[in-house]
């Protein structure tokens, strides 16, 4: 498998992202340290901060999958400001990312989560949940289906596995990641490509949701978003599935 290149996701600094490799990441350990200040620039249109972000995948977390008390691991953690928010509960929680500076802010983030910066020393067979957070643009397309299949077997019976990525049919969110530094040369996906690649990945009762509609300016209409769930215009899309008993 070739090397991916990661660069600025939409809350995290993930180092490049490899189901069956450990790339270099010196690049990307080099930008974990200023990762807020260069993340909070790409959001400035949205008026809203990093944290804001994060909260609000929780939030979709909580309400899709209703998360159980299985471990949960947060895969390509960057930072770790999805992984603080999971580990404020009393389920276990584990978070991987190759980039071992990203991991140590990470730490200090969520002092009472297991990280991981190789794949190998994450459980298998042991997760309810599996969370990628705009992490699959970031790996080549010809990989993406191979960090699935290496995903599914994390997962306990009936585990899932949750999918967040930029929509690539929202042309705001298009425009923003050409500008963001990070984002230089990443092929972003649609609805269809991300369930063709969950269920091609092994993952059954494969299903979808628009995100993200309303910026900060019009914070009241937020409450109509889960009315606007199959309309492809959200800035972001989650897709998950199930992996079978």
């Amino acid at each position: 498998m070739s090397q991916s290149r990661s660069r600025l996701g939409d809350d995290r600094m993930m180092a490049p992202v490899s189901a069956s490799i450990e790339p270099d990441n010196a690049e990307f350990d080099a930008h974990a340290g200023r990762y807020r200040e260069m993340h909070a620039a790409v959001l400035g249109a949205s008026g809203e901060s990093p944290e804001y972000f994060a909260q609000y995948k929780l939030s979709v977390l909580r309400d899709i999958v209703e998360l159980d008390d299985r471990p949960v691991l947060d895969y390509g953690c960057g930072i770790g400001n999805l992984t603080r928010l999971l580990a404020t509960g009393e389920v276990e929680v584990h978070g991987y990312d190759p980039s071992a500076k990203s991991i140590l802010t990470a730490r200090s983030l969520a002092p009472t989560a297991t990280f991981h910066d190789r794949l190998d020393t994450v459980p298998t067979g042991a997760f309810g949940t599996v969370v990628l957070a705009n992490v699959l643009h970031h790996v080549e397309p010809a990989e993406r289906e191979q960090v699935i299949r290496e995903i599914v077997p994390m997962l306990a019976p009936g585990g899932r596995v949750m999918v967040f990525e930029h929509n690539r049919w929202n042309p705001l969110t298009v425009r923003a990641v050409r500008r963001c530094e990070f984002d230089e040369g990443v092929s972003l996906l649609s609805e269809p490509d991300l369930n063709r690649l969950l269920s091609a990945g092994g993952l059954t009762a494969v299903r979808s949701r628009f995100i993200v509609f309303f910026p900060k300016a019009l914070r009241f209409l937020r409450r109509l978003e889960p009315r606007l769930a199959r309309v492809p215009l959200g800035a972001q899309v989650c897709v998950w599935g199930v992996k079978p008993s």
